[in-house]
């Protein structure tokens, strides 16, 4: 059953987990950290988002501070 609220739907109370594709994000270090989207978000390997790209490549977290970079493929 699928409860509609002012035109809203609501979720059935079944979990679904986010699927994140994009392009590799690393950490100085090398490290792989997570993935970055189409529209520049960038997310962990748990799907939850860490920070954002800027131009040029940077990651940087939701306070301003560089935590890795964009992959050259």
């Amino acid at each position: 059953m699928v409860q509609i609220l002012h035109r809203v739907r609501v979720r059935d109370g079944e979990r679904r987990e986010r699927k994140t594709v994009g392009r590799p994000v690393f950490d100085d270090a090398g490290g792989r950290i997570g993935t970055a989207s189409d529209c520049g978000a960038v997310y962990d390997p748990d799907g939850v988002q860490i920070g954002v790209l800027w131009a040029g490549g940077e990651i940087v977290d939701f306070h301003g501070a560089r935590i890795g970079h964009l992959s050259s493929l």
